[in-house]
């Protein structure tokens, strides 16, 4: 079975659903990810860093999917 959201102007075209991406350790579990290296800083590991890379251009492409089902819809 096929999910999205359907147009109310036409009720005809079905826009998919698109889940969320995982969320990396550096934001489920950050007292692991980041740790103190000095007084005043937080270092991370380069994998974590690469975690919360990889999740920020996923969620980045997923905001994009959206604004362009919204701005069909609105044409």
């Amino acid at each position: 079975m096929l999910l999205g959201c359907v147009s109310g102007i036409s009720g005809k075209e079905l826009f998919p659903l698109h889940a969320r991406p995982v969320l990396p350790k550096a934001m489920v579990q950050p007292e692991k990810a980041f740790i103190t290296c000095g007084d005043d800083f937080y270092c991370i590991t380069p994998e974590d860093l690469e975690g919360l890379r990889i999740y920020l251009l996923s969620m980045q492409s997923l905001v994009n999917k959206y604004e362009h089902a919204t701005k069909v819809l609105n044409d």
